[in-house]
Parts: structure tokens; C-alpha cells; sequence
């Protein structure tokens, strides 16, 4: 496989902060409820205390069992395999003591075998020591030097300190309303349904308590806190991750009507693209990122960064007035280590005008990518050089191929030159910063050719999970292929992905 170039590793970000703005990660199929509880090991946990809760079909995943044998001591194979069956669970409780605030961890696992279960706790860590039965628990509890435990019908639940169960135990009670109860719960889980998943509650997370999340879950890449509630979903075939989230937004955000996406620029993109970054209507995908980031006052805005773009390289455009109505239809970005190719669809031709004037804009400001010096003399009398723009270091170029105009700009001086080259074909304005990759797409349109969706990484990693997505994405890294496609609805997102390592 051919690893990602250092520059293409930087230009990686741009994808991953969308990823990690999206929170990376919806099902594709939305499940009308089909019952008003959840049942299980989260009819154990209070509702308003669980912050972050997994649960997985089997044991859990290798990462998971490394970080609970670093807290707890417990080694999977030899510990709990022997009484576990059915599902295991970690769970994170907010407890709060005076003004502090702290998540503690529970273990949860069901077993068929309960006596096997309480032979096994009693004794560990355990040196002679006479273990003491909780009488306050309402069911049969106890506490050992090292841990706490208690039995609730198949499931058992530890502790990592000896009266840790406690807080579970008080909450027990009839009056308490419990995770398998919870709307937002009941939602998540039933829109998710792969065999390992998570469920957080963003919003009530302590940003200081990532890391004790992270311990446990170390491939969970991002956290998204202007979400109130997240759920993931996993499945793992070798060497393949899979899966599904499905995020409620804190508030619904607006939305306007929109074409569904087509895919209709794919076919153009390179067939070794490294990045792929493509949807309907890309100044929407913008304004929904900046809306669900909401009240948040420490996330930096896409549409503002984007305008401080603008004015560096483009000064005098304006995203939302000067750019975004050329992109209100679909658009899809190429990056090929240091290639980079982007196409927009023009919504009709009233748009030319538009183009025409960011062309016109940056001919003006091409001449600050071959900046001269000039000598300039200091109020104390001393010599210095000053970097001003050089027009003389600017060459236009214009090209006619197969009957299409392509016109462009060639920058710089040796060894520190660039080049931007576009062209206006049919209803489709196509840029790019090496002519050959422009001139591939060019021909694209007008006749088939091997393209980004003959590749295998698009029919086996992007392609699956193409359900009626406004927007997707895929990024080949250092240790394998991200793809991802997302919806997002007034009150939700749904978001499905797929991570292959190589």
C-alpha cells in the first residue's frame, strides 16, 4: 500500500476536523420504537449519573479488557470467562462530593453460573481476609479489601475499591428513573445495532475526565460536546472496523430544503485519490456544523475561518456572499499527495459571473505568492530588505484542450513555485494545482475513464455505506483507510463508517 505523503498528511487535517466536528461518528436505518424500556444491565444505572456507558454482546473488545486488568486487576481469560456468559458492560457514574465532581468506573458482566461468580470475587485480592455483606443493597452485595460486588438477577457488578458500590446500591430504589427508561436511551439503542456500542452524554462530561474515557476507550477519536447525547456502534471482521452512530442535537437546528446528493462528480476524482471529501451543498454542511456547535464560545466557526481565508488569499471575496452560492449544488475535493483537484456544479449559468470574478480577484493577488525584495533603509539608518509583490514573477496560461479553455496562473521561482490551473466545463467548474490531474478531469466529462469509483477503496470501504448521504468522505492514513457519510437531521445526525487497517 502507498503511505500517505508528508504533505498529504497535513492536508489529512482538513477532513479530520470535520470528522471530529461531526464527532467522526449514525446508523443508516432509523427503527421506529419498538418498546419503552431497554432491558438488561442498564435498568441497574441511574439515568442522571451515567455519563458514558459500552456494552458489548460477548466479551469486550482486547483494548477494553487491557485498561479494566490495569484498574481492576482482572484479566479476562483467566478471571472471568470461566462465570461469564451473555453481555458485559463498563460504565462511568458522575459522583459528586461537595464541589467535586469525578467519574468512577463499574464493571458489569452476566453470568449463568453465580456461585462460581461470588468464589471467585470473595477471594480476590483477597489474603484471609473476612469479606463483609452489605444488608443496605437489597440484594446480596458485599465488599472485600479490594472491590465491592453485588448479584442483580444474571448480572453481577464490581467496583475497583471496597465500598465503591455504594452510590449503585442508593439508586436502586423504585423512585429512581433509570438508564433503560430514558427517551434519549431508548432512542440511541434502538438506532444502533451492532454488538459493540457506546452511549455518552457529551454535555455532562468533565472535559477533564476525556482522559479516564480514553484510558478505557482508546479508538473513541473524537467528542463533539456541543451534542447531548451519542451513541456508537461497532463491529470488528478481522481486520476491519464498521459501524454507526447516531447523536441528538441539544437544540433542533434549522434546515432548508436540498437536492439529495448524486454522486454525479465521483466519476471525475482520481482513481488513487488519498482524500475524498464530497456532498450536496457544501456552505449547508458549514452552517449546520456552526449551528450544532451552538453556545459553544471556545469552537472556532467554519464559516469564519473560511472568510479569514478568503481575505489572506482572496482579499475583497466573501464566503457566504461571493463563494458559497458557486457551491450550493454538489462539490467534491481530491487531494493525491501534493495534488489537489476541486469540482463544483454550477447551479446554472447566472454563476459564471461569479467564477469570473474570483478568477479576476486572484490574478490581482497572485503576484504576493512571488513576492520580491526590496531595500528599505531603518529610522536608525541601517539597511533592510522588505518582501513586497513581484507582477513580473506571474505568468498567465492558457490552454485550449479538446475544445475546452483552460486557463491558469504559474507563481513563484524555483524551488519555491506554484501553479493554479481552471477550467469551465458544461455546468461544472473544475480547479486544480497540477494540469495534467485537471486535464484528466476534463476528459472524464466528456467520456468514461478509470476514476475514483472503480477503485477498490471506494467499492469495498466508501461505497456500503452510501444511504442517502448529504455528505462523505474518505482519507487514507498513516495505518490504514477512514471512509464515513452522514445525514443530518433537525434533531439528529446519523453518521456510518468504516475504518480498515493496512
Amino acid at each position: 500500500m502507498k503511505k500517505p505523503t508528508p504533505m498529504k498528511q497535513k492536508q489529512v487535517g482538513l477532513i479530520m476536523v470535520i470528522f471530529g466536528i461531526f464527532c467522526l461518528i449514525g446508523p443508516g436505518v432509523y427503527f421506529v420504537f419498538q418498546s419503552a424500556r431497554i432491558t438488561g444491565i442498564p435498568e441497574l444505572l441511574p439515568a442522571d449519573e451515567t455519563v458514558a456507558f459500552i456494552e458489548s454482546t460477548g466479551r469486550l473488545p482486547s483494548e477494553i479488557e487491557l485498561k479494566i486488568n490495569e484498574t481492576f486487576g482482572l484479566f479476562w481469560e483467566r478471571d472471568i470467562a470461566p462465570w461469564a456468559s451473555g453481555k458485559a458492560a463498563l460504565a462511568f457514574l458522575s459522583q459528586t462530593n461537595g464541589q467535586e465532581s469525578k467519574l468512577v468506573p463499574y464493571v458489569f458482566v452476566e453470568t449463568n453460573s453465580p456461585e462460581k461468580a461470588f468464589e471467585f470475587l470473595k477471594n480476590y485480592k483477597n489474603q484471609g481476609a473476612a469479606i463483609k455483606e452489605k444488608a443496605d443493597c437489597g440484594t446480596a452485595a458485599f465488599d472485600t479489601p479490594a472491590i465491592s460486588f453485588a448479584f442483580w438477577g444474571k448480572a453481577v457488578a464490581i467496583a475497583p475499591s471496597s465500598g465503591g458500590l455504594q452510590t449503585l446500591c442508593d439508586k436502586q430504589s423504585a423512585l429512581t428513573k433509570h438508564l433503560s427508561n430514558d427517551i434519549d436511551f431508548i432512542r440511541v439503542r434502538q438506532n444502533l445495532t451492532k454488538p459493540f456500542w457506546v452511549y455518552l452524554k457529551p454535555k455532562q462530561l468533565p472535559r477533564e475526565s476525556l482522559a479516564l474515557i480514553a484510558k478505557y476507550f482508546p479508538r473513541l477519536p473524537w467528542i463533539n460536546f456541543s451534542f447531548k447525547t451519542l451513541g456508537m456502534a461497532i463491529e470488528k471482521n478481522e481486520n476491519v472496523w464498521s459501524g454507526s452512530s447516531y447523536a441528538i442535537n441539544d437544540e433542533n437546528i434549522p434546515l432548508i430544503a436540498e437536492q439529495s446528493y448524486r454522486a454525479l462528480l465521483l466519476p471525475l476524482l482520481p482513481p488513487d485519490s488519498e482524500l475524498v471529501l464530497s456532498g450536496q451543498n457544501l456552505p449547508s454542511q458549514i452552517n449546520k456544523i456552526d449551528s450544532l456547535i451552538g453556545k459553544d464560545k471556545t469552537a472556532p466557526r467554519l464559516a469564519t475561518l473560511l472568510n479569514l481565508f478568503a481575505d489572506k488569499y482572496l482579499p475583497g471575496i466573501n464566503f457566504e456572499k461571493d463563494l458559497a452560492p458557486i457551491m450550493s449544488s454538489e462539490s467534491a475535493l481530491s487531494i493525491n499527495g501534493a495534488k489537489i483537484l476541486f469540482i463544483t456544479q454550477l447551479p446554472d449559468n447566472t454563476y459564471l459571473k461569479m467564477v469570473e470574478n474570483v478568477r479576476s480577484v486572484f490574478a490581482k493577488t497572485a503576484a504576493t505568492f512571488s513576492p520580491k525584495e526590496r531595500e528599505v533603509i531603518l529610522p536608525d539608518g541601517t539597511k533592510a530588505a522588505e518582501l513586497i509583490p513581484n507582477p513580473e514573477g506571474v505568468r498567465k496560461f492558457s490552454e485550449d484542450f479538446n475544445g475546452v479553455q483552460i486557463n491558469g496562473f504559474i507563481f513563484g521561482q524555483k524551488g519555491n513555485s506554484g501553479e493554479i490551473y481552471d477550467s469551465l466545463v458544461a455546468d461544472k467548474w473544475i480547479v486544480s494545482n497540477d494540469l495534467p490531474t485537471l486535464k484528466k478531469a476534463i476528459q472524464l466529462t466528456k467520456e468514461p475513464g478509470i476514476n475514483f469509483m472503480e477503485s477498490a477503496r471506494y467499492k469495498d470501504y466508501l461505497n456500503p455505506i452510501m444511504k442517502n448521504p448529504e455528505l462523505l468522505g474518505m482519507a487514507v492514513l498513516p495505518n490504514g483507510v477512514f471512509t464515513f457519510s452522514k445525514r443530518t437531521h433537525s434533531d439528529h445526525m446519523e453518521t456510518s463508517f468504516i475504518f480498515v487497517i493496512e
